[in-house]
């Protein structure tokens, strides 16, 4: 594994835990809401925002990790009946596809922070100021954005010939049978 494959597995592994934790806490708020208009006839104050932010760091960084990790959702129906550079010309534009979106979610939320700086917005239940949310997610997101654009470069010299594309490494199509992605 290269040092650079090293370090993103470290950086998407301590947010994947964050992640995982965020989701627990989000869990609990939600029962409790749940217990507490049931039984207080009163949701919990500010379950809404942390649900939301939460969810949303939560998803960023689940795609960016099951993308790292190569276990995405990938239908293979019309990739298998290309050779092997054609899948991985497939490959490489998913992966520009994927770069692309993360680095426009990216500066929609790096756009956001001066905004929120220069009017000291704040979240309505906790006051919390809203540029440390959005300089948690532009990381996450440009986490994202960097490991599928990694890939991606790794899918371009797949497609050029300067290194074997994942898939073809088994040898020629046919040999052992059909490969999923």
């Amino acid at each position: 594994m290269t040092k650079i494959r090293k370090a993103i597995d470290r950086v998407t592994s301590a947010f994947t835990f964050i992640s995982a934790l965020l989701f627990f806490i989000i869990v609990i708020i939600v029962l409790t809401n749940i217990l507490g208009r049931a039984i207080f006839n009163r949701p919990v104050r500010g379950a809404i925002e942390i649900i939301q932010y939460g969810m949303l760091l939560c998803a960023g960084v689940v795609m960016c990790r099951s993308g790292f990790d190569e276990r995405h959702i990938c239908v293979t129906l019309v990739i298998d009946k290309f050779p092997g550079r054609g899948r991985a010309v497939f490959i490489a534009l998913g992966k520009f596809v994927s770069t692309v979106v993360f680095a426009v979610i990216t500066y929609l939320f790096l756009q956001n922070i001066p905004e929120a700086i220069a009017l000291n917005r704040v979240t309505d239940a906790f006051r919390f100021p809203y540029h440390y949310i959005f300089i948690v997610l532009t990381f996450a997101f440009a986490m994202g954005a960097l490991v599928f654009f990694y890939q991606f470069c790794a899918a371009v010299s797949a497609v050029i010939g300067k290194a074997p594309a994942k898939e073809d490494a088994g040898g020629p199509a046919g040999e052992d049978g059909p490969r999923d992605i």
